[in-house]
């Protein structure tokens, strides 16, 4: 069991420099809960993107909020804001990197996130016991 869990670890940790770029992936989603899918990308993709639109007039007049999340070959660095739509933009180029909405803020590496995984895994084996 030590020994599954040991290697289990290792493969996980592993995965950044075994694998292509991963980037969690959503399309048009109103909550970054739903945007945490990990996806892996294609040898020619180099960014993990996260768009961010809003539409509305602040908040007198609000048609809603809208966030995507992707790999892709190329960084759009491009942002807009007319006052009534705002397009956000953010690239990062690890592993995982897209994990927060904001794309600035805290960001999470793929070891973290593994490990975080791997405790997930050890505590359910040793609630079910033997």
């Amino acid at each position: 069991m030590k020994v599954f869990l040991q290697v289990l670890l290792a493969a996980l940790l592993g995965v950044e420099q075994a694998c292509s770029l991963m980037c969690f992936s959503c399309t048009k989603q109103k909550s970054n809960f739903y945007c945490l899918w990990p996806t892996i990308c294609s040898k020619l993709d180099n960014y993990c993107v996260t768009q961010s639109i809003s539409t509305g007039t602040g908040k007198i007049v609000d048609y809603g909020y809208s966030l995507s999340k992707a790999c892709s070959a190329i960084c759009p660095i491009s942002s807009f804001d007319n006052y009534v739509t705002v397009v956000d933009n953010k690239c990062c180029s690890t592993s995982l990197c897209n994990f927060s909405a904001a794309g600035s803020g805290p960001q999470a590496s793929a070891p973290l996130l593994s490990l975080g995984v791997l405790l997930s895994l050890l505590s359910a084996m040793l609630w079910l016991g033997p």
